[in-house]
């Protein structure tokens, strides 16, 4: 089967997944007594959707190039920059989150940190200079708020807050996320099976985004722990 086809498949087929997710989250912060845009299952909701966006757009452009490669081209920077615009609604939701988490007590901080984060990431897009500040500039946002996130689940965990989600699995997941981070450009760049390499990354963040989807449905066990405890 050709490459291209093969990759707009697999996409395709994460594109679905994460919009399913998304469906599920929204449904679920909907049916909640309590209604909020803090809410991690309206953030993660949104986080679903916009990656989901970003995958439709993804397959749009291997279609119509062969290959997202091709984007290193100065001549296509604008639409890099589109690209890009997509990635930072991906990554919003979760700096949200991460704020929320950290400055429960202020709303005025979450209102100023969010702000300045939004605006300060679409300025830099608008007017980056080339795709090699943009990759930079996606690993100066992203690394940062990978790990706040693992500590940030490690820690809801540890003093057994939020319940209804599955902290300890979703703060694997955020590792598991950063490894793959780290070890996708590798093979990718890699001249030896490039193709293949390509379709196993997308296979592997496949699996690691459904784990994340599953912290919503997968009781942590603490919960569980306590249930016996009453039946008992």
């Amino acid at each position: 089967m050709d490459f291209v086809v093969e990759a707009i498949i697999v996409m395709g087929i994460r594109g679905v997944i994460l919009f399913g997710f998304s469906i599920m989250l929204f449904i679920q912060w909907f049916r909640s007594e309590k209604k909020s845009i803090k809410d991690f299952k309206f953030l993660f909701g949104l986080q679903f959707f916009f990656l989901s966006c970003a995958k439709v757009f993804d397959m749009y452009l291997t279609n119509q190039m062969g290959t997202l490669d091709v984007l290193s081209d100065p001549s296509h920077l604008p639409i890099l920059k589109l690209r890009w615009v997509l990635i930072i609604a991906n990554i919003v939701p979760v700096f949200s989150m991460l704020v929320f988490v950290w400055f429960y007590k202020s709303t005025k901080k979450q209102i100023i940190f969010n702000a300045v984060f939004i605006i300060t990431s679409l300025v830099l897009v608008v007017f980056a200079p080339s795709y090699l500040f943009l990759q930079i500039l996606l690993v100066v946002m992203l690394l940062p708020i990978v790990i706040l996130s693992i500590i940030t689940f490690f820690n809801l965990h540890k003093h057994r807050r939020l319940p209804q989600f599955n902290s300890l699995l979703m703060a694997v997941s955020q590792i598991l996320y950063l490894a793959m981070q780290i070890i996708r450009p590798i093979l990718i760049s890699t001249s030896f099976a490039h193709d293949i390499n390509y379709i196993i990354s997308e296979c592997v963040e496949i699996v690691i985004w459904i784990l994340m989807g599953m912290c919503f449905i997968i009781k942590p066990r603490f919960t569980r722990t306590q249930t016996q405890k009453i039946v008992v």
